[in-house]
């Protein structure tokens, strides 16, 4: 059994400091929030529904290739900025030039009166380069800002990936009360990408400014600079045991949770509330009793359940680094996958009530798995100075966007119209997540004392 008491401590960072240097997680979940809301409704008026499908696979796409890449390199960074805040930096700008730009594209493109069809033509491939830009450029801003609270926390590892945690459900939450108040994010492009241009340069500015790094210094036992551009494969190749068993259930946690997500309006609005899809977006006032349940359960599985699942971690993660230092690691993994093998009852209950809470308690599993990845790395490789780190976090990064292409390909062969389907897409996620269960009790053995 692997016990991290047996390494040296390092001091761990005041509380304002972690306060400050996790505000750019919020930017970032900001933006992949945005994605969703914003930039995938535009795709939607430019391209068919199977063309915006693929286009969507750019997003694990992109974080299978550039994610572990930067952080491979930026553990080797030999910048007098520092490891991190370089890649911040310029993601953050990229970023922020790519959200002033988007908006501007059918202004540049359009001459005056109606578009002809090579300059709608070149909208959209403007727009889908512009999605292409902002996938990496956010890679790049996320990967540098984990890795650096990795390096600022010291032992406090835990109670730093909470914070982190809790600023990534609050992004979410600004972006959903920008929707709640002002309407459908397409429709105010303009006031959408302000708001997140203000979030980026607020959040990430001032760690650039304020947060120190020293300069590092190549030595010898550093990780050869040729496994950069195939650093996807080689961390996940040169895991040491433990970390590949937590890669492992990640895959699968994450492929259990995304078959709901992908689902859960359809579901909701078929399978548990009996409605009828056909029609149900368009019919306005003149709606049928099986098309208004229809949205009804839309809206349920979009406003009040994902609002509940987001308040709750909160509280959550705020209990996180208590229930670590009170049950240990293991346990604490254990129990927070527990709620996501609900998916099997989930799939098969048209209780209202109780499919809606079988969902929020889910939110132990989603923030408890992403928030236990760097501490357990720094923990097994017993240093958050460890030259592998940005490398296995990048591994890690590679895990999410497995679960979510291994979700995709599997839910394109069973979903179809019926209820039914969505059902069985479920069903399977809440097996794989007891698989992924059954995996962390057969194999896992870290025991973390530091929190």
């Amino acid at each position: 059994m692997y016990h991290d008491s047996l390494n040296p401590r390092a001091a761990g960072a005041s509380f304002p400091l972690l306060l400050l240097v996790c505000a750019p997680v919020m930017a970032t979940k900001m933006a992949w929030a945005a994605q969703w809301a914003g930039i995938g409704p535009l795709l939607e008026s430019l391209l068919t529904s199977w063309q915006v499908q693929l286009i969507q696979l750019i997003g694990p796409v992109t974080g299978i290739l550039v994610a572990p890449a930067v952080g491979a390199h930026s553990d080797r960074c030999t910048s007098r900025f520092g490891q991190r805040r370089p890649y911040m930096f310029v993601g953050a700008l990229a970023t922020i030039v790519c959200w002033l730009l988007m908006p501007m594209i059918p202004n540049l493109v359009v001459s005056q009166g109606h578009p002809s069809d090579n300059e709608k033509t070149l909208v959209t491939v403007a727009t889908v380069l512009c999605y292409l830009w902002m996938d990496i450029a956010v890679n790049m801003v996320q990967m540098a800002s984990y890795l650096l609270i990795a390096d600022v926390a010291g032992d406090r590892q835990v109670v730093a990936s909470s914070i982190a945690g809790m600023y990534s459900i609050l992004g979410q939450l600004c972006v959903s009360l920008f929707i709640w108040t002002q309407g459908p994010a397409q429709a105010y492009l303009k006031w959408f990408f302000t708001m997140l241009v203000v979030f980026m340069l607020c959040t990430v500015l001032p760690v650039c400014r304020f947060v120190h790094e020293d300069p590092w210094k190549p030595w010898e036992g550093a990780t050869p600079r040729t496994n950069v551009l195939w650093s996807c494969i080689h961390g996940v190749k040169t895991l040491p045991r433990q970390l590949a068993v937590y890669f492992a259930a990640f895959v699968m946690a994450e492929y259990g949770f995304i078959s709901y997500t992908g689902v859960k309006g359809q579901f909701f609005g078929q399978h548990v509330y009996n409605g009828t899809k056909e029609g149900a977006d368009k019919c306005g006032s003149n709606c049928t009793v099986a098309q208004t349940r229809y949205n009804d359960g839309v809206a349920l599985a979009g406003g009040l359940t994902d609002n509940l699942f987001n308040v709750c971690g909160l509280v959550f993660l705020a209990c996180l680094p208590m229930l670590i230092q009170r049950f240990g690691v293991r346990k604490v993994l254990l129990g927070a996958l527990l709620p996501q093998v609900g998916f099997i009852v989930l799939a098969l209950c048209k209780v209202v009530w109780f499919d809606v809470l079988l969902v929020v308690l889910t939110t132990a599993t989603q923030q408890t798995i992403y928030s236990l990845q760097i501490p357990l790395i720094v923990a097994v490789l017993g240093s958050n100075d460890d030259k592998r780190l940005g490398l296995f976090f990048g591994a890690y990064n590679t895990a999410s966007c497995l679960g979510q292409l291994s979700n995709f390909a599997v839910t394109s062969l069973v979903l179809s119209d019926d209820d039914a389907s969505f059902s069985v897409a479920i069903v399977v996620g809440g097996v794989v997540s007891a698989a992924a269960l059954l995996v962390i009790y057969r194999f896992f053995t870290v025991r973390m004392e530091r929190w």
